[in-house]
C-alpha cells in the first residue's frame, strides 16, 4: 500500500518537477480586416512567409494558480505563414494587389513587385495564474525591391484581456495572439504606406472611406 501511495504522489508531483505539461493545440486564425482605406490598386506587394525565430515554439502558456503547474498551448498551423497571410489580408483591404508567395514552392517573385518578409520574434499569450490573459507579438519586418532592401523595422503589439475562467480554452489563447498581431498592424501599416510610397518613388492615392 505504501508503494502505491508513493507512486501516486510522484504522478501528482512530476508535472511540477518537469516544467510544462503536454497541453492543448489551437489553430491561429485572422478575422475580418480592420483596414478601410483604399490605396491605388496597381501596386503589387508580395509577402513571403516569415521565419519563426521564437525561443518557445508554443503560442500559449497557462499557469495553474494553485499548484504552479504550467500547461503549454501549441499551434496547429505554421506561425510564420499565419503572419504573412494575415498581413496580406490587411494589405488587400487597403487596396493593394497583395499575395503570399513562398519562394520554396512558387519560384521567383514577379519583377518589380515589392517584397515584404521578416521574422516572428515572439507570439504568445500567457495566463499567469489569474483572471487575465496577456498577449505579446514582436516582428522584424523588411521590405525589398529588385533585390535591394529598402526598409526594415522591429514592431510589437500587446494586449491584456480579462477572462471569466481560471482555465480558458486553447482557442482563447489563439484569439489573444490574433488581437496582439492586430495591434501590431494597426500601428505599423500606416507607416508602411509611407515607406511603399518612397520605395515606388510615387504618390499613392489614398481615399478615406
Amino acid at each position: 500500500m505504501r508503494v502505491a501511495h508513493i507512486i501516486l504522489a510522484l504522478a501528482v508531483l512530476m508535472p511540477a518537477i518537469t516544467g510544462c505539461t503536454a497541453g492543448q493545440t489551437a489553430r491561429l486564425t485572422y478575422g475580418e480586416p480592420f483596414s478601410t482605406r483604399q490605396i491605388a490598386s496597381d501596386i503589387e506587394i508580395v509577402i513571403q512567409p516569415f521565419r519563426d525565430l521564437r525561443r518557445d515554439p508554443d503560442i500559449g502558456l497557462q499557469i495553474n494558480l494553485f499548484d504552479g503547474v504550467r500547461y503549454s498551448i501549441g499551434s496547429v498551423n505554421d506561425v510564420g505563414s499565419y503572419v504573412a497571410d494575415a498581413m496580406a489580408t490587411e494589405f488587400r483591404a487597403r487596396g493593394y494587389k497583395a499575395s503570399v508567395h513562398d519562394p520554396k514552392t512558387m519560384g521567383e517573385v514577379p519583377q518589380g513587385a515589392l517584397v515584404i518578409t521578416g521574422d516572428v520574434v515572439e507570439m504568445r499569450a500567457v495566463q499567469p495564474g489569474g483572471m487575465t490573459l496577456e498577449g505579446q507579438t514582436k516582428l522584424f519586418v523588411k521590405m525589398v525591391r529588385d533585390g535591394n532592401e529598402v526598409f526594415e523595422q522591429r514592431v510589437s503589439g500587446s494586449i491584456e484581456n480579462v477572462v471569466n475562467e481560471w482555465s480558458v480554452s486553447a482557442d482563447v489563447f489563439a484569439a489573444t495572439c490574433e488581437k496582439s498581431l492586430r495591434n501590431v498592424f494597426m500601428e505599423f501599416l500606416p507607416k508602411m504606406d509611407q515607406q511603399i510610397e518612397l520605395a515606388m518613388a510615387r504618390t499613392i492615392g489614398v481615399i478615406e472611406q
